[in-house]
């Protein structure tokens, strides 16, 4: 497994956040309904389960399929899953 990979894996076990964060609170409102969201570094998805249960359609790029994982779990049992996709990413 790719080193980084790992320490973004060993992270996100560790650490899930709940909510979204501050910034995504306030920049929705300015977002047209129904948007396509690019949550780059999206991790757990705290910010993307936000813009789903505003209507929004998210794609949540990160490094870390274990974080990847755990935001489509959270994502499903809110039934927000369909407006969801995630996709593993490395710049490296």
């Amino acid at each position: 497994m790719d080193e980084d990979v790992k320490k973004w894996n060993d992270y996100h076990s560790k650490s899930i956040s709940e909510g979204p964060s501050i910034y995504a609170q306030e920049k929705e409102v300015f977002f047209p309904r129904g948007s396509l969201v690019g949550d780059l570094g999206g991790g757990t998805g705290g910010d993307a389960l936000f813009f789903l249960a505003k209507g929004h359609k998210v794609i949540i790029m990160d490094i870390s399929d274990f974080a990847l994982k755990i935001a489509y779990e959270k994502a499903k049992k809110a039934s927000l899953h369909q407006n969801l996709t995630t996709t593993k990413i490395d710049f490296g």
